[in-house]
């Protein structure tokens, strides 16, 4: 179990380490915007903002 944990973890953190390298390589206000939309979705407690948030990302 605890191999496989930490396998699983090794996976997240690449996936961390690619979007973070995509975000570096595409435009800084870009990943600015998507930063602070995460944010506000993290914060939001409501459904209706939470899709009003994902309606957002997906029309970008």
């Amino acid at each position: 179990k605890q191999l496989l944990y930490a396998g699983f973890n090794q996976f997240v953190l690449m996936d961390l380490f690619f979007i973070t390298l995509n975000c570096v390589f595409s435009s800084v206000l870009d990943c600015i915007f998507v930063f602070y939309i995460l944010r506000k979705q993290l914060r939001s407690t409501t459904v209706a903002n939470n899709f009003g948030m994902l309606d957002l990302i997906n029309s970008s």
